[in-house]
């Protein structure tokens, strides 16, 4: 088990008691649920963001755990961290202590939960509690419910770090990497996949639907994502098709033949739709990208600067039409 440390004081060792973590300042931290607390909310969006995420993983916590999902989620992870398949990640991984920084209800860590020596998941959430019910009894598991930005832990205590799709939903995308990097071991390595900056037409409608939902109660959000759904539904099953017969570098274009449904979704809205999962799974996918109110995207220039900033070695750096994915070393 990895000790806990004060989030404002590092050198402040934790001590636990039945219910409670206390600091040598007599601050307390409460563990409910058998899951130490720490989440203090720097503004009203990352409290937006993290109640989002919360409703959703709770209501839908079998995302990328159940066949039909775990499916859809293994296609996703190939294109986004472009291998074809687990074997680099399990060698990364196998024997390794590893921080999941930002677990959400356990769809990544499903996939690799096994390998580590020991696994902190972390999440602002409330997911992190659909988490506890999704992995009951991995002695090798220790859940945690933080904020990036104050996580309480030594620098230096994690082998491996992982962060799939979250660090762009705090505040600051390059702030959380940096935050979370510094628990890294020199010589470890840290792996994480943030959103892509997209076509212009795009970044526009996505801005503006984003800023409409984020204004929404949980539940009206929702029940406007089952419209959009059940927009992208009936375009997918139109079949219809689309040929450029040239590049419009301006608005993101390219040239060739595209499923209509396919070409909206990447140069003018998300609008997804996978007909191998429900019609409720669905909606979770769209929710996930229009109602969090932070959901930043960035460019492979914006990253490979801040590698270089951090002194980060690159070992894999992958840009797909979603994301960049990117393995680095701590040098």
């Amino acid at each position: 088990m990895i000790k806990y440390s004060n989030p404002n004081d590092q050198t402040d060792e934790l001590l636990e008691n039945s219910n409670n973590l206390e600091s040598s300042t007599g601050k307390n931290f409460p563990i409910i649920n058998g899951i130490p607390r720490f989440v203090e909310y720097s503004d009203y969006g990352q409290e937006q963001t993290s109640d989002s995420f919360g409703y959703k993983w709770n209501k839908f916590s079998d995302w990328g755990i159940e066949e039909n999902t775990m499916a859809a989620s293994d296609e996703h992870w190939k294109d986004f961290y472009g291998w074809p398949n687990h074997d680099e990640l399990k060698n990364l991984m196998k024997g390794k202590t590893v921080l999941d920084a930002g677990c959400g209800s356990g769809s990544s860590l499903v996939k690799f939960i096994d390998w580590p020596s020991h696994i902190v998941g972390v999440d602002i959430s409330t997911a992190i509690d659909a988490c506890k019910n999704n992995f009951p009894d991995r002695n090798n598991l220790q859940l945690v419910q933080a904020d990036l930005f104050n996580l309480p832990f030594k620098d230096e205590s994690f082998d491996v770090i992982w962060s799939a799709g979250v660090l762009h939903h705090t505040p600051n995308t390059f702030d959380a990497l940096k935050s979370v990097y510094k628990h890294l071991k020199k010589g470890g390595n840290i792996l994480f996949y943030i959103y892509l900056k997209k076509a212009p037409i795009r970044e526009y409608t996505d801005d503006y639907l984003r800023n409409e939902l984020a204004n929404m109660s949980k539940e009206e959000a929702w029940t406007s994502m089952e419209k959009l759904t059940r927009f992208s539904k009936s375009l997918s099953e139109s079949n219809a098709m689309i040929t450029l017969e040239e590049d419009y570098p301006e608005l993101g274009f390219k040239k060739g033949e595209h499923k209509l449904q396919r070409f909206i979704y990447y140069t003018m809205m998300k609008c997804y739709w996978n007909p191998s999962i429900s019609f409720e799974h669905n909606v979770v996918v769209n929710f996930d990208w229009y109602h969090p109110q932070y959901a930043h995207r960035q460019t492979p220039e914006e990253v490979k600067s801040w590698m270089k900033i951090l002194n980060m070695k690159e070992k894999h750096f992958h840009v797909s039409d979603a994301g960049i994915f990117v393995v680095g070393e701590k040098v």
